[in-house]
């Protein structure tokens, strides 16, 4: 017997998270929140600290985001330029030269329809963060 396109609505719509999971997101709502602000403190000063040694480097500009944790700065003042010993077109170009030249791992702003720009992410530690942005500072000098 068939339902037609309709039965697998009605399959999605009656089904639910199991009880564990249900029980786990609760607890999250209405436990202690102490920890999330820490990490909202932690994130916002791996912001800055990423923020502020981009915004210091030759021919990048940077703005602050405000939410995630990620860095997304103008590096098209580098194109036509040899970075890492390739002559870099695009961002896409400057994240490659920069992976194989200083081993990080960008993502190109054309990946998100904004050319001309790089990704960062600051989800990690601040040591590991100041020694990436030690490694690009080297790149760009």
């Amino acid at each position: 017997m068939s339902f037609g396109p309709w039965g697998n609505i009605q399959s999605q719509e009656t089904g639910s998270p199991c009880s564990i999971s249900q029980d786990a997101a609760l607890a999250g709502l209405e436990g202690d929140q102490d920890c999330v602000e820490r990490m909202r403190r932690e994130f916002e000063a791996r912001r800055d600290i990423v923020c502020k040694r981009l915004a210091s480097m030759p021919g990048v500009r940077c703005h602050v985001p405000g939410g995630a944790f990620y860095a997304f700065f103008d590096v098209s003042a580098h194109f036509g330029k040899t970075i890492g010993g390739k002559v870099v077109k695009d961002s896409a170009a400057f994240c490659q030269a920069a992976l194989e030249s200083e081993y990080l791992n960008m993502m190109p702003g054309s990946a998100f329809g904004a050319e001309g720009f790089v990704r960062l992410s600051f989800a990690a530690s601040r040591d590991q963060l100041n020694a990436g942005l030690d490694r690009l500072e080297k790149l760009l000098v």
